[in-house]
């Protein structure tokens, strides 16, 4: 186990690069963190490799040893991102890894070119907290929720708002697309799941049966079952071909 400290208040949202070599973070401190995990597997394998040495009877002289405390605090230094103005609440890295996505209570999102540190401008066309997001599976689109009960689709380089779905009547916890690239669900506090076809915009299907908040939601990989969770404790599954 391994502890990465640097956030100044609460974790919000974590995401992982593409290959693995990088871990993304979000918090309360307003900031976006980046953490080098490859440097950390590079320090976990040497530690490996010195205890795992065969025994000699000549006399070894040791080598220093790396504690817990020294990987985690002096060898694994996070960049730093800040361009919101309040909580980062969600995170999303595009498939290609050149991309990163951050939403914020303060009703924006932001979008980075992170392996230079480059910030593109602020998206800004909600009007409450955005709440989640995500990226389409081609790295084309990205879609917004928010508590002002809209979901949003955007072109994720251009910025350029494509269209408002406005079904939903509270606010929308989560949004995922199907890894076929057909559909997108939102999740809401409307206790309903709401499917939008991506090639019309259209109201596709209105899932219903929770009793509580439905606060997560993802497809299968083959993009026939939904899953979602909600705040009545329980996990639903929704087959597409059977509806």
């Amino acid at each position: 186990m391994q502890t990465l400290e640097g956030h100044t208040s609460w974790v919000r949202a974590i995401a992982f690069s593409p290959d693995g070599g990088t871990l993304f973070s979000g918090g309360q401190d307003q900031t976006v963190r980046l953490w080098p995990l490859s440097l950390l597997a590079a320090s976990a394998g040497e530690n490996r490799r010195e205890h795992s040495q065969p025994q000699s009877s000549q006399p070894q002289i040791k080598p220093p040893q790396i504690n817990q405390s020294q990987i985690n605090q002096s060898q694994i230094n996070s960049t730093i991102l800040t361009q919101h103005d309040h909580w980062v609440l969600a995170l999303a890295c595009s498939p290609d890894g050149t991309l990163l996505a951050t939403a914020s209570r303060d009703q924006t999102i932001g979008r980075w070119q992170w392996q230079d540190r480059q910030g593109y401008p602020r998206l800004t066309a909600h009007t409450a907290e955005v709440t989640a997001i995500a990226i389409s599976p081609n790295g084309q689109l990205l879609a917004s929720a928010s508590a002002d009960s809209t979901v949003k689709l955007w072109k994720l380089r251009s910025g350029r708002l494509v269209h408002t779905f406005t079904a939903h009547e509270n606010a929308v916890n989560a949004v995922a697309f199907s890894p076929d690239g057909r559909l997108l669900a939102s999740a809401g506090s409307d206790r309903t799941i709401r499917l939008w076809n991506l090639n019309t915009g259209a109201l596709a299907d209105t899932l219903t049966g929770h009793a509580g908040w439905v606060w997560a939601i993802a497809f299968s990989p083959d993009s026939q079952t939904l899953v979602s969770g909600s705040w009545d404790s329980t996990i639903k599954l929704w087959q597409r071909e059977a509806r």
